[in-house]
């Protein structure tokens, strides 16, 4: 048997340290411990075996090496198993080789040194070609639930390209090292620049705030490589649109780029917009869309980057308001043309510095503080280019409310209605139902036939927030290895960034209608 995908990389990435003969040991002890646990061979049992890490370190002469407790499908005790094979497996350190696939090929144990190397080496180029190397930029709450869909993704749908995660970046050498241990990633860099000139990275994924995308966007476009930024896109419409055009000049040149509206990948949201592609609601008369959320209700929270407008561009508006914005128009299939706005800060000013917990936290007592620049919560009511009414709530001051995602669109012949804070099901009247009968029924979307569900677990066993995340990194994949432009693209994004500026001028012109390109 051959394990030329582990022994290849390793050898790869620890040639100075390690030698081969080594290499070989130590997969042969990862394969064969495994195969010991289940009591026959990997081969009865799983055709291919993916292992999140392995860690290798040499120390004082010694090659210390051991599973991470994360190894999938054959987790928890997989540690426990090769550390019976590899008594110096408890001393662990660094190093991590992520993603890879161990397939065992029955060559027969006659095979000569020859074969065998020919094997490792046309199982490493292979391997190569089906890797899509990542490059993270931003490692904090949206860099953590990236790196988690990059890690699991091909586990559980079947993707042209395996992603890697190669490299992550950030500005603190400590933080973005604890970071890649941490999350998986085979390097840290404390410039991003970095990963852009890198040649073993082929996709840059941004996780930065607002202010940080357009040039990063434009770099990594640039230099080759496909590009997934997070939302809103941009600060301004005039850098949005500067990206949009690189997007597309990229595209010609078979880069992809992609904007990171998430909501859209939760089963119940894509199943909407199937029953509207499907007729099932008529003409679209009503789209109501809520985003509410409480964390900066008490006003001694701290002051963070997302309440300075020079890095985040807007305050609810941008930050969930635009998830609500593109949610509804993709579902509803019309895009906003026309709108009038509100927006509101309630807490002119909060503490510099003190206790960060999640997104808020408690402010210092020292009494420094600073100001808040953009809104806290933002209102607004659209017209739609199909003729449809729109009513629209962003606010991070709706006391009780932690992450409510809701969309109502009513048409003439039915209606759906979704909560995130019931993510798995969605509302559907049917207005043909008889009248004895009539009334919302609730979906459970979580059988074989609704969107993504499939691919995960058995019918009525739910999903949470980190799986759109995951839909997203297939559905990218899948476009890469197609050579198909994905959406949200750069220019559906460009167009809710039209709709965030339109609001920010009615606002500012006492709420006085603004038409939006559409």
């Amino acid at each position: 048997m051959t394990y030329g995908y582990i022994s290849a990389h390793l050898a790869d990435v620890y040639g100075s340290e390690v030698s081969k003969a080594t290499i070989s040991t130590i997969a042969d002890k990862v394969l064969d411990g495994l195969a010991k646990w289940q009591n026959r061979p990997l081969d009865a049992v799983y055709p291919v075996v993916f292992i999140d890490a392995i860690h290798v370190k040499v120390r004082d002469g010694q090659v210390r090496t051991a599973l991470s407790t994360s190894l999938w499908p054959l987790r928890p005790r997989a540690t426990a198993t090769l550390s019976a094979c590899c008594p110096k497996a408890g001393d662990v350190s660094l190093g991590s080789v992520l993603g890879k696939a161990i397939r065992r090929n029955r060559t027969g144990n006659g095979a000569s040194e020859s074969r065998e190397r020919r094997s490792t080496m046309t199982d490493s180029n292979q391997a190569a070609a089906r890797t899509l190397r990542v490059g993270m930029v931003g490692y904090a709450f949206m860099g953590t639930v990236h790196a988690h869909a990059w890690r699991s993704a091909h586990r559980f749908f079947d993707l042209p390209r395996t992603p890697q995660l190669t490299a992550v970046a950030g500005r603190d050498a400590t933080r973005v090292a604890e970071a890649a241990e941490r999350q998986g990633w085979l390097s840290a860099e404390t410039d991003w620049r970095r990963l852009v000139e890198r040649d073993d990275i082929d996709l840059i994924d941004i996780c930065t705030p607002g202010d940080t995308h357009h040039e990063i966007a434009l770099a990594a476009l640039e230099a080759g490589k496909h590009v997934l930024c997070e939302k809103p896109l941009a600060n301004t419409v005039a850098e949005a649109e500067e990206m949009a055009n690189a997007a597309r000049r990229a595209f010609e040149r078979g880069q992809i780029a992609m904007c990171g509206f998430t909501y859209r990948r939760v089963p119940a949201v894509s199943l909407a917009r199937r029953f509207v592609e499907e007729g099932r609601l008529g003409e679209i008369r009503h789209v109501r869309a809520q985003y509410l959320q409480d964390w900066l209700s008490d006003a001694n929270a701290p002051l963070t980057w997302r309440l300075d407008k020079s890095k985040a561009g807007s305050g609810s508006l941008g930050d969930i308001g635009a998830h609500i914005i593109d949610m509804a128009q993709w579902v509803s299939g019309n895009r906003i043309e026309g709108l009038s706005a509100v927006l509101r800060t309630f807490v002119t000013e909060r503490p510099i510095g003190g206790k960060f917990v999640g997104l808020g936290g408690a402010g210092s007592a020292d009494g420094r503080k600073g100001p808040v620049t953009v809104d806290d919560a933002a209102a607004f009511t659209a017209r739609f280019a199909g003729g449809a009414l729109g009513v629209f709530e962003a606010t991070r001051f709706a006391l009780g409310r932690k992450n409510s995602v809701r969309l109502e669109i009513n048409g003439s012949k039915g209606s759906v209605a979704f909560d995130f804070e019931d993510m798995n099901s969605l509302q559907y009247f049917d207005g043909a139902d008889d009248s004895e009968a009539q009334g919302f029924r609730r979906i459970i979307v979580t059988e074989p036939v609704h969107p993504y569900t499939g691919n995960w677990w058995p019918s009525g066993h739910g999903l949470g927030y980190e799986h759109s995340f995951t839909h997203q990194v297939a559905d990218l994949v899948r476009a890469i290895g197609a050579g198909a432009q994905p959406h949200p693209s750069f220019d559906d994004a460009l167009q809710v960034q039209r709709v965030l500026a339109a609001v920010e001028a009615s606002a500012a012109d006492r709420a006085a209608w603004h038409e939006v390109q559409v």
